[in-house]
């Protein structure tokens, strides 16, 4: 081996290169989706509203009757 004034490091051949960064177009797609989360997370929290599981339980509303007007024959 001889000493060229080249500093490379034995464990990288390459050199120095950096490996590529993450494209443009898939740091603004997580930044869109991290926005998204964002807003449904705040409008759940300041909307409330009926969620939860209780939402898709029984009623605890009046009996439901049949209707009165429908003549039986």
């Amino acid at each position: 081996m001889t000493d060229d004034g080249d500093q490379r490091s034995i464990s990288s051949p390459v050199g120095d290169e950096a490996p590529p960064g993450m494209p443009s177009w898939v740091k603004y797609l997580l930044l869109g989706l991290l926005a998204v989360v964002l807003i449904v997370v705040l409008a759940m929290l300041v909307g409330g509203g009926d969620h939860g599981p209780g939402r898709h339980g029984a009623s605890h509303s009046a009996p439901v009757r049949p209707d009165d007007t429908v003549a039986l024959t």
